[in-house]
């Protein structure tokens, strides 16, 4: 049954690829991290995890220190994805630089060919490659750039390369509310074969507010509850997302989120947690009933 779900899978994208007007889903609409994919898809107002730059390229503009992260996701068809990001600040430079390289691989499937031959090969490989630079300003604001560059293959045959850019801001409404913004996908379109079709360019925003609070019986714990929506301009779609994360002492986290796509049937429903110890972070989270994308992903942060 496995095997004939990934064979059926890439029979479709073959379909796909060889029309005129339908061009296979990429990277872009997968693209996450395990504490924004914990709290539901929320990332326009949170600040200081690298793997937010691929929702909003403000989210490292007033780091601290430099980051380095390794995230990977594992779907249950045997797709897999795998991300590292470099957030470089240093004390003597007026902003911080960003990389980040992503990699998708969705599996090989086989198939009969018109000659009556099986034939195996990759459904679907996307590269993406970022540049990022943010800037903090005033004593809370910040804004970003980011310069992305795609290439995507399909059955090992049917190739496409894109450039893009996202733009984004964020800022404080009062002491503990954070807000932001951002604008993603806007570049060339992608052309396998004789058709051109856009990216999925997209606009987001989002709130996020802070409480301190001891329910856990912590000194400085914190409650973070965030807000996101996104608009799909190609597809004429709007998804919401809301999350939450308890911070204990700063060293671990609970989360949780549900995300509303008119698109499926029934929301998504996330959680997670996450552990904080000296420079290293560690970040796990879970979609319940999410078969066709990534259910889980893990992730560790390392600052230097």
């Amino acid at each position: 049954m496995y095997t004939l779900v990934r064979s059926i899978a890439g029979v479709l994208l073959l379909a796909q690829a060889a029309s005129a007007s339908v061009v296979p889903s990429t990277i872009l609409g997968r693209l996450t991290g395990p504490r924004s994919q914990a709290m539901g898809g929320t990332a326009g107002a949170l600040e200081g995890d690298p793997t937010l730059l691929w929702m909003n390229p403000a989210s490292v503009a007033r780091i601290g220190e430099s980051v380095a992260a390794l995230e990977g996701q594992r779907g249950v068809l045997g797709q897999g994805m795998a991300q590292v990001m470099l957030s470089w600040h240093t004390r003597t430079s007026p902003g911080v630089l960003s990389v980040g390289v992503s990699v998708e691989d969705i599996g090989a499937a086989s198939f009969m060919t018109v000659e009556g031959n099986m034939r195996r090969v990759a459904i679907q490989r996307d590269y993406l490659g970022a540049l990022n630079y943010s800037h903090g300003f005033g004593s809370s604001g910040g804004y970003g750039v980011t310069v992305k560059l795609l290439r995507s293959q399909i059955l090992d045959q049917f190739s496409a390369s894109a450039i893009m850019m996202d733009g984004g801001v964020a800022g404080k409404l009062t002491d503990n509310v954070r807000w932001g913004a951002a604008v993603q996908n806007f570049g060339t379109r992608l052309k396998y074969m004789q058709t051109a079709s856009p990216l999925p360019a997209s606009l987001r925003c989002g709130a996020a507010a802070e409480y301190g609070m001891s329910i856990l019986g912590g000194a400085g714990d914190t409650l973070t509850v965030a807000i996101d929506g996104l608009y799909s301009i190609n597809e004429r779609v709007g998804i919401f997302s809301g999350g939450g994360e308890y911070s204990w002492r700063g060293i671990g986290f609970l989360r949780g989120g549900v995300k509303m796509d008119r698109r499926r049937a029934d929301p998504g429903i996330s959680c997670g947690t996450g552990l904080h110890f000296g420079r290293y972070r560690l970040d796990y989270g879970i979609t319940f009933g999410d078969l066709a994308g990534y259910p889980q992903s893990l992730g560790l942060s390392i600052a230097f």
